[in-house]
């Protein structure tokens, strides 16, 4: 078990892995094990934060829910089937228990028809008899911002000098503020009797709601409704082929639900910013942003679970905000979840960053980076939306035109990578591998669903593309593909030439590739993205997308143990909640980077149906590869 105690952990931080996640489509909240909401920004994900003590323990502002008494152990489960939490706290005299949500209402299928307002409840029970202490300080503004708490129509408001207004109803017993430095802290202490319930909710910019504890529980049973009504099947009948990974599976989807912006059908990288891929060092970036490189391998998870309203959603979301990029003659590689087109990066100096990891990062300086994959992510998606049965608008073909143009014309150029460079360009093995996409869609769309443009010019370059890789993309010293043209650094994004089908699986170059991964870059069963040297202090951990990829390449060999193997050992590194971060230390198991993320939990899902598909040899998976390879060929 976790220890519950307030401020347990290293200098006052709780382990990243000692966290749950809710949400409402909007936005999300981290609880830790000890009961403390310690991350949240409000109205939308990408909004400033108003609790960030995930990021300064003493400045950033906590809502925390905890007992007088010694705390013994603590566990933490989800409401089977949502994204409704339950933390139990265990003293020597009884148990509380913590069900924290954000509302929702309506439809979570279709984008534009869910209902919420930025709200946070908890729904507080007490076993036993318990002494409960409250500490609510809200600090907008990453903690910028100065606040005073005051009581009034019987709840209490807190005012920022921002001018964000924020209600605390429900709290009862003996409560005080402390104010230091112009920040106001509201205290509560209480006793609760066995049996005994009261809700805790947090309102942002309106009146206060007043609403009667039946009513919390209404809307408990109404959030959970509309989760499991996303989910469409309860008893998960469909999806017991997952066998024992099945609990796994169905938390991924929620996962990557979550990360959805019900609005617009983005689909955020992760709902946080700075956690570090290095404790202590300055590899801390903010991922609140959608990816356009995320978009094929996100519709592929989700419509693979028959969610394909949300993979419509988010491959049309890409093809809005690339259009609207290309109208200013620039396509972002990283949008906010709303199209937002300036991400710029700045620091946080006076947040000193998890366990002091510093510096504390808002926006992202590869939004205006050149990234050549963009081009192959586009097509691909608008083909992946056709295979679909979907429509796409007059409008916007000749944009996919224009992109297909582009990709031929700007290939021989140098770019900053996939894993977002931040020394110097170079020739990305990768990156032309997704040009190489890009051209291959183009054709596919011309022939079959009469994209206008020069097909023949289009098959031509794709060709070209091709040879250039295998002659320049390739280390016969290694016997592997490699990071880029002319060098002998290895990267786990080399297993994708073959997942992408430029060879087959049994090409000797392939099976190189496998090869000098496992045993160059692979670590107790976990992935590191590449071994060169990348202009940054210090390493990072493994990469658990990389590690699914490596599952995938050797379940289409036909090496299924070894797949399965890997993919187990991985899995079983979630938390206590089935949360993946994006990395693990392969030494300690402790989780990096910002978390959840969704890209590990995509690959979660592809891996399980590509190793499932693969041993039942069924034609999922399988004769996509094929596919794949007949056109390379």
């Amino acid at each position: 078990m976790n220890d519950a105690r307030p401020g347990a952990g290293s200098a006052g931080y709780l382990p990243i892995a000692s966290y749950g996640v809710i949400g409402n489509l909007r936005t999300t909240a981290l609880v830790g094990t000890n009961g403390s909401i310690d991350w949240c920004c409000l109205p939308n994900s990408s909004c400033p934060s108003v609790f960030a003590s995930l990021l300064d323990a003493r400045k950033g502002g906590r809502f925390a829910v905890s007992l007088l008494s010694e705390t013994s152990h603590c566990s933490q489960s989800y409401v089977e089937g949502t994204n409704v939490l339950e933390t139990h706290l265990y003293s020597s005299t009884g148990c509380l228990t913590l069900c924290d949500f954000m509302e929702l209402s309506g439809n979570l299928t279709m984008k534009r028809r869910t209902l919420t307002e930025p709200a946070v409840y908890r729904i507080i029970r007490s076993v036993g008899s318990n002494q409960v202490r409250v500490e609510w300080s809200p600090r907008p503004d990453y903690g910028r911002a100065g606040v005073r708490i005051e009581r009034e129509k019987g709840e209490f408001v807190a005012r920022s000098t921002g001018g964000e207004i924020f209600w605390l109803e429900g709290l009862r017993g003996r409560t005080w503020v402390e104010t230091r430095g112009g920040q106001a802290t509201l205290f509560a202490e209480m006793g609760l009797r066995d049996g005994q319930e009261l809700c805790l909710t947090m309102h942002m910019n309106c009146s206060p709601v007043s609403g009667s504890f039946e009513g919390a529980l209404e809307a408990r049973d109404e959030t959970i409704s509309c989760w499991r009504a996303w989910l469409r099947d309860e008893a998960g009948a469909q999806r017991e082929w997952a066998g024992k990974w099945r609990d796994h599976l169905v938390r991924s989807e929620l996962v990557l639900k979550l990360l959805t912006n019900g609005e617009t059908g983005a689909i955020i990288a992760a709902p946080t910013t700075s956690l570090p891929e290095l404790i202590g060092g300055e590899r801390n970036w903010d991922y609140r942003y959608a990816w356009i490189r995320d978009a094929s391998l996100t519709a592929k998870a989700l419509a693979s679970m028959q969610h394909v309203q949300a993979a419509r959603d988010f491959l049309h979301w890409v093809h809005e905000v690339t259009l609207e990029g290309e109208k200013r003659k620039r396509i972002q590689v990283v949008y906010g979840p709303f199209g937002e087109v300036d991400l710029a990066e700045h620091t946080l100096g006076h947040l000193e960053g998890y366990r002091r990891s510093a510096p504390v990062r808002v926006g992202n300086s590869a939004y205006r980076q050149k990234q050549l994959d963009v081009f192959g992510e586009i097509l691909d998606s608008a083909h992946q939306l056709l295979r679909g049965g979907e429509f796409i608008p007059a409008a916007l073909q000749p944009f996919l035109t224009e992109v297909a143009n582009r990709a031929a014309l700007s290939w021989l150029g140098e770019d900053l990578g996939i894993w977002e460079f931040r020394d110097r360009p170079r020739h990305f093995t990768y990156s032309k591998l997704m040009v190489w996409v890009a051209l291959l869609r183009a054709v596919e769309l011309g022939e079959g669903f009469g994209l206008n443009g020069e097909v023949a010019y289009w098959r031509h370059v794709a060709g070209v593309v091709r040879e250039t890789i295998l002659n320049l993309g390739y280390s016969p010293t290694l016997k592997s593909f490699v990071q880029a043209f002319d060098s002998e650094h290895l990267d786990a994004s080399s297993l994708m030439l073959p997942l992408r089908g430029l060879v087959s699986m049994e090409d000797a170059r392939a099976q190189g590739t496998i090869r000098a991964t496992l045993e160059r870059l692979t670590e107790r069963g976990l992935v590191r993205r590449y071994s060169a040297p990348d202009g940054l202090e210090g390493s990072e951990g493994a990469f658990l997308l990389c590690t699914f990829w490596l599952v995938d390449a050797l379940a289409l060999s036909g090496r299924l143990q070894e797949a399965w193997d890997i993919f187990e050992g991985a899995a079983a590194r979630a938390n206590h909640l089935r949360l993946l971060p994006e990395q693990i230390d392969p030494s300690t198991g402790e989780f990096l980077g910002n978390f959840p993320q969704g890209f590990s939990h995509i690959g979660l899902i592809n891996s399980l149906n590509t190793l499932r598909r693969a041993e039942g040899g069924s034609a999922g998976v399988l004769r996509e590869h094929e596919l794949h390879r007949k056109q390379s060929a």
